[in-house]
């Protein structure tokens, strides 16, 4: 609803600023039509759902007429409209007093409350303008109240038009917002409380509103009111609830409003005419005089306390500027200004002490009119207020200045002066609107004395300004060792060196160094040379030199960060320990080397030859290079060495290319499998096994002959028969790097045949009292109850109960 609303009120009034219009009284009937679309909403038990309705209304307006504070409207309305709700949360309808919403109840006694009321509505209303904003602005602020009937019937979407014809289902497990919105067929077609299918209510309800229009055209305005109707009833949604209010529904929308023409050129010989230009001079009926209308002053003898004033008036029906003359106090006066399209008067004008009479004659062919209105200027002497500066006494160290200052009642510029010791100084600027006067100066050294004098036919304002001028030099510092802040030494001693300007002794200047004050420093005063000798500690040392003479202060501060001198450490990380065994020649030999200036005075070699050209990342500290291993024992040594010592890291790689053989089994895939078929396959992968030679394979000892290997996949898999009880297979692979071998068990446990115990009865021949009789046994062995049969006297008996969990049968 809010952005609706938004929406509407930006896209009217837009174009309404765009084509504002002033009233026309003289031309517009007080008869008036107006059409309205809108948004329809509520506040009922039942959460509101927005949606569009429309209008019209016809009135009378009364008091309608140049310079009314207020206009009355009595005016007809026709609404149409949906008005709608939708809960997205049960509500119990166990206890509900009403009777419709107890047809459509779920199974556990829940609905989900929801409406659509279709509304016409007729009514009668009392409109009050604010006319006076109007006429001055074009904005028509209004309020009204009014009464009528509303015919109205109530249905909800409670019942499911699918193929089963059912409530809709509200179990509040299942129940949000989107599954009620895909979930309800948006058919309002079950009629709830007070109303009758296809029936309308009837109901007297009054309402209230507000709303703010704008003049667009002589007889167009457009605007967006609200109204709100009292129902005076509890089931406008349908749903009566134990609240403390009646339901009420609201209606927000957008408006245009036509007058008829006519108005009071009609009643005046119903020439209805526009301007002036459509006279019919030969025609005595239809000729209108001119209208004059003072609007300021808006009344006879208003007081003013300004001397300078703008009088306004409205002049209707004269042909132009050349029409009219003003005077003021029995003067012309010829610079007024006016526009024949808004038919408005502007003068501006200097009044004189006392009273003030304007007299205004318009003139046209048909006629003269003379309006004449009074106003007393009550004469206010010039006051002068300072803004700049704001005190007397005040010391500048610069000679260009800015005197500025507040001065009520001044005329113009010409009546306002500005001395500086006792010269007059040429005029300053002075803004009527802000009454803001302003001066630009030089100052002369030493006891500067401005007058500042502003004078009206009321009298004199003076103000004496005193600033002392100062042509000091402030103390600069320039710093020339170190050259840049935050810079890293290594050496604890430093010198400290800068440039100091505008310092006559050494007193006025201080150092300190991480907040402790240093004495010892030198200052040459005719040069301004400034040398300090400290001792560095370790980490960032904070230097704050300040300087002060009768002037002013300058500091400035400087940091050395101070790095004792470390000697190189080197870490080898590949390869990750000493004598380590490879199998291939190409190596990435890599380590780590702190302190090493940038990769500076770093050695390599691999068995005594130097290695040159090797990377060294200086954002990790990290050497990193690719070797060519030689068959044997490769010695490579890490050097490195800054001006604080040296470190050295020796390291072997054992370079073979033999590999011996590796072997993983595959099939049993544990140790001590148990299987309970005779024949078995037994698979392995062997790597580097020399294309299956010297593999041997043993079951219990007794070696198998003619195994299959797969050279492809180096994959041994051969067929064995399994002896009952634990079976021990040997696989080893044997090249001339070496031997491996692997051992496994697979357990052979052969079909054992069912055994049946009959529980109940507990023995052969047993007598029993009931036809009724459940009989139990257990089957072991049965291959989870396949194969059982079960007959009673020859008959068998299908679908009887096997629980394989206990081998049960029941």
């Amino acid at each position: 609803m809010k952005n609706f609303t938004t929406l509407i009120f930006c896209l009217f009034f837009s174009f309404g600023a765009a084509f504002a219009q002033k009233i026309d009284y003289d031309n517009s009937s007080k008869w008036f039509l107006g059409f309205n679309l809108g948004g329809t909403w509520q506040t009922t038990d039942v959460q509101n759902k927005t949606n569009i309705g429309y209008g019209l209304t016809l009135g009378k307006s009364f008091n309608y007429d140049y310079g009314r504070k207020l206009t009355f409207d009595l005016r007809a309305r026709y609404l149409r409209g949906f008005w709608y709700g939708q809960d997205y949360d049960t509500t119990s309808l166990a206890s509900y007093s009403g009777s419709a919403l107890n047809n459509y109840k779920d199974s556990i006694g829940f609905s989900v409350n929801n409406f659509q009321a279709d509304v016409y509505r007729l009514g009668f209303e009392l409109v009050i303008h604010a006319n006076g904003i109007r006429e001055r602005s074009g904005w028509d602020p209004y309020i009204f109240g009014g009464v009528g009937f509303t015919w109205h019937q109530t249905n909800g979407n409670l019942y499911n038009n699918d193929s089963l014809g059912s409530i809709y289902n509200y179990d509040p497990s299942i129940l949000n917002n989107s599954y009620i919105n895909s979930t309800l067929d948006a058919i309002y077609d079950s009629p709830l409380d007070g109303s009758k299918k296809d029936a309308f209510r009837v109901g007297f309800m009054p309402s209230l509103g507000f709303g703010l229009g704008y003049q667009v055209g002589k007889r167009v305005s457009i605007g967006l009111e609200h109204k709100t109707t009292f129902t005076l009833i509890d089931d406008f949604d349908g749903y009566v609830a134990p609240s403390k209010y009646r339901d009420i529904y609201h209606y927000t929308s957008a408006y245009i409003q036509f007058r008829f023409k006519g108005g009071n050129a009609d009643r005046n010989g119903g020439s209805n005419l526009n301007n002036v230009d459509n006279y019919n001079q030969n025609n005595a009926g239809g000729c209108v005089t001119p209208k004059i209308k003072f609007i300021t002053p808006a009344n006879n003898l208003l007081s003013s306390l300004q001397m300078q004033y703008v009088l306004v008036a409205e002049i209707k029906d004269v042909l132009g500027r050349d029409n009219i003359s003003l005077t003021h106090n029995g003067v012309n006066t010829s610079n007024f200004s006016y526009n024949p399209t808004t038919d408005r008067l502007e003068c501006s004008l200097v009044l004189s002490p006392g009273i003030n009479t304007f007299e205004i004659r318009a003139t046209n062919t048909c006629g003269v009119d003379i309006q004449t209105t009074n106003l007393n200027y009550t004469c206010v002497p010039p006051a002068i207020t300072l803004t700049n500066p704001t005190a007397n006494g005040t010391t500048i160290r610069t000679a260009n200045y800015t005197i500025s200052a507040i001065i009520q009642n001044a005329v113009n510029a010409q009546n306002i002066t500005l001395s500086q010791n006792n010269i007059v100084l040429p005029s300053g600027n002075f803004n009527m609107a802000n009454n803001l006067f302003e001066n630009n100066v030089t100052l002369v050294n030493g006891t500067n004395i401005f007058v500042l004098t502003a004078t009206n036919a009321c009298g004199v304002d003076a103000k004496t300004i005193t600033i002392k001028y100062e042509n000091c030099l402030l103390p600069t510092i320039n710093i020339s060792a170190p050259s840049a802040n935050g810079t890293t030494v290594a050496n604890v001693n430093y010198s400290l060196t800068a440039t100091i300007q505008n310092m006559a002794s050494k007193q006025g200047v201080s150092i300190t160094q991480n907040g402790r004050a240093i004495t010892n420093f030198l200052f040459n005063t005719t040069t301004g040379a400034f040398q300090n000798s400290v001792i560095l500690t370790p980490g960032v040392n904070t230097f704050l030199l300040t300087t002060t003479n009768s002037c002013g202060t300058d500091t400035e501060t400087i940091t050395i960060n101070y790095q004792p001198c470390l000697a190189p450490v080197i870490s080898i990380l590949a390869p990750a320990s000493n004598g380590t065994t490879v199998a291939n020649a190409a190596f990435t030999f890599t380590a780590t080397i702190l302190n090493s200036n940038n990769g500076q005075g770093i050695g390599f070699t691999q068995n005594g030859r130097a290695i040159n050209g090797v990377n060294f990342n200086t954002v990790n500290n990290t050497l990193s290079t690719g070797v060519t291993l030689v068959p044997g024992v490769n010695t490579f040594v890490v050097t490195a060495t800054n001006s604080c010592g040296t470190d050295t890291e020796t390291i072997t790689i054992l370079y073979s290319n033999c590999i011996p053989p590796s072997i993983s089994i595959v099939s049993p895939a544990t140790n001590g499998s148990t299987v309970t078929t005779a024949a078995f396959t037994f698979t392995a992968t062997i790597l580097n096994s020399n294309n299956g030679q010297g593999i041997g394979f043993t079951q219990n000892g007794r070696a198998i002959n003619g195994v299959n290997f797969n050279t492809a996949n180096n994959t041994l898999s051969t067929s064995v028969i399994l002896v009952p009880g634990v079976n021990t297979f040997v696989v080893t692979a044997t090249n001339s790097c070496g031997t491996d071998t692997e051992t496994i068990t697979v357990t052979y446990q052969p079909c054992v045949a069912p055994v049946i115990s009959i529980l109940a009865p507990v023995s052969n021949g047993t007598t029993v009292t009931t036809a009724a009789f459940i009989f139990t046994a257990t089957i072991l062995n049965s291959n989870n109850g396949q194969g059982i049969g079960f007959t009673q006297n020859g008959r068998a008996i299908n679908g009887v109960n096997f629980n394989t969990a206990n081998n049960t049968l029941s």
